[in-house]
């Protein structure tokens, strides 16, 4: 069903770029935590707990940045 309706509508619908943004956050927190003695890292656990409690869907935003002068006209 997935695969067939990834076909008809050509998007990602899964949870794949909410995946990647986790895996990014969870280590750009730890690593921010460790340089500056902040509290990020300790914050986003108690979110993706809440995240895995309630089974939210959480997705990231991709984008195509192009640059100055690099749009397609």
């Amino acid at each position: 069903m997935q695969r067939l309706m990834g076909n008809m509508t050509g998007t990602c619908f899964q949870r794949c770029v909410g995946m990647d943004a986790l895996n990014a956050l969870w280590s750009t927190t730890h690593e921010m935590d460790l340089k500056h003695g902040t509290d990020y890292h300790e914050r986003f656990r108690r979110y993706v707990t809440a995240w895995e409690e309630k089974d939210w869907t959480v997705d990231g935003c991709m984008t195509d940045p192009m640059g100055e002068g690099l749009h397609v006209r």
